[in-house]
């Protein structure tokens, strides 16, 4: 008789030089702006799952947002979430 493993996720261990190495983008006051109407806007709005990330309107609009301040091409950043929405793990 075969049995399943449980998925038990090991905590990532991260060392405080590879933290303070984490990029971190200078926003411009209108940057900071439209990610906080970005923010103000979908503050209330309910998710979908994260197995349907790569079709939820809000995750796509906030999404939007990120990759116009930061240059960050839309297909770009539709790929990553169309990505994790398929990962094992968030597909249960």
């Amino acid at each position: 008789m075969a049995a399943a493993a449980p998925n038990v996720l090991s905590r990532v261990n991260f060392s405080l030089d590879a933290i303070r190495s984490i990029p971190v983008p200078e926003l411009t006051d209108q940057q900071a702006r439209t990610l906080a109407d970005a923010f103000d806007t979908y503050a209330e709005a309910e998710l979908l799952t994260l197995a349907d990330a790569a079709s939820d309107p809000v995750r796509i609009a906030v999404d939007e947002a990120v990759a116009e301040v930061l240059g960050i091409s839309n297909d770009a950043i539709a790929q990553a979430r169309f990505e994790l929405s398929r990962e094992p793990s968030v597909q249960g």
